[in-house]
């Protein structure tokens, strides 16, 4: 297929171009192409019930929603339930399912990029995964979709914006179904339980993250401090989960997951948060074997980030497919330390990656 390329000055088309360009396309290139055909545990989605709200043709809607019952939540189908309150029941169990998605995606730094209604499918997942990245610097606003402007899909926005699609299914259910408008008060209430199941699924995660028994106001106010430090310092969101897991954790190895080197402030504020860490970690006198392997369970050490895709894909452009088969061994087990990957994939991203258009943004 042929498709636009920008030239840098006096360049050519095998050359890449690091930086976004601010100009039209210099060329055409010839690349190789093939077909995708994207698979998915389903393709119904909020969006296909906020078209037929409009629609208003409540004989389709209704075969709708029981399609919808019956391919993705059989277990609430007891034949003695109305469709108005089998529906009720599926929303209470998609909130719950969309919170522990969410949950997870923050645990790790994964940012979908555009979840809009239209990608936030019925059995809870989502799907469109084209601008999505793993974060790696930290950086609470980070959103690798140029699209989103505003950053309404942004890492730290994603817990609202799927609160917005639970609104959005909530109130086209309300209004698209006579039958549900008596039920709508207990639509509202599994709406504003999305936060309690999003905190109780997130706080776990990190508790395990940061090694500790319990969680509470202290573990808390580390965790913020520890944000704080990453995103100061930016450091790799993956590299220091995963290097707190060393026993006992030093600035040294955490300094691993920094681009540069910090300044001696910065050092001096790590080195403190490691002391409150100790403080924590000594009054729960956990076993620290045990200890280290739930936290290296809660902390990947490897994520598939652009810029090792790009590495894979380059090279099976050139019918090289090692590193493609590698990635994909990699990244089947990316809990293992799998040693023979450390030195090129367990490491902050190189600088030829942080502003390459197509890794470290997308449109």
């Amino acid at each position: 297929v042929s498709r636009s390329w920008y030239l840098p000055p006096g360049g050519s088309p095998q050359q890449h171009l690091p930086l976004r360009p601010a100009h039209a396309p210099s060329c055409l290139v010839e690349e190789p192409a093939a077909v995708l055909c994207r698979c998915a545990s389903s393709f119904l989605r909020v969006g296909h019930v906020e078209l037929f709200a409009l629609r208003g043709d409540l004989a389709e809607f209704e075969i709708f929603l029981w399609h919808v019952l019956h391919r993705d939540y059989p277990h609430l189908l007891d034949g003695r339930r109305s469709l108005p309150e089998a529906v009720t029941a599926m929303f209470d169990e998609f909130v719950q399912r969309q919170a522990a998605l969410v949950a997870q995606w923050q645990s790790v730094g994964y940012v979908h990029g555009n979840m809009n209604s239209d990608n936030c499918l019925l059995n809870g997942l989502t799907m469109d995964y084209g601008p999505f990245a793993f974060m790696e610097a930290y950086y609470p606003s980070y959103q690798p979709f140029t699209s989103d402007a505003g950053g309404q899909y942004a890492f730290a926005r994603q817990p609202a914006a799927a609160m917005a699609n639970l609104r959005t299914l909530a109130s086209a259910l309300s209004s698209s179904h006579p039958g549900m408008h008596k039920f709508s008060s207990n639509l509202e209430r599994s709406v504003e339980g999305f936060w309690s199941h999003f905190k109780h699924i997130h706080t776990d995660v990190l508790r395990r993250k940061l090694g500790l028994a319990s969680w509470d106001q202290n573990a808390d106010v580390l965790f913020q401090d520890l944000l704080q430090l990453m995103q100061e310092s930016k450091a790799d969101f993956t590299m220091v989960f995963r290097l707190l897991a060393d026993v006992p954790p030093s600035f040294q190895s955490l300094s691993r997951s920094f681009p540069g080197q910090v300044t001696r402030e910065l050092e001096e504020a790590w080195r403190s948060w490691l002391l409150c860490l100790a403080a924590l970690v000594v009054a729960e006198a956990r076993d620290p074997e045990v200890r280290k392997q739930e936290m290296k369970s809660a902390s990947p050490k490897y994520v598939p980030r652009n810029w090792m895709l790009f590495e894979a894909y380059e090279a099976a452009d050139r019918g090289v497919y090692a590193p493609v088969r590698g990635m994909l061994g990699l990244l089947s087990k990316p809990f293992d330390e799998q040693p023979d990957f450390e030195e090129h994939y367990f490491r902050p991203s190189p600088p030829w990656s942080r502003e390459a258009a197509g890794l470290a943004f997308m449109s």
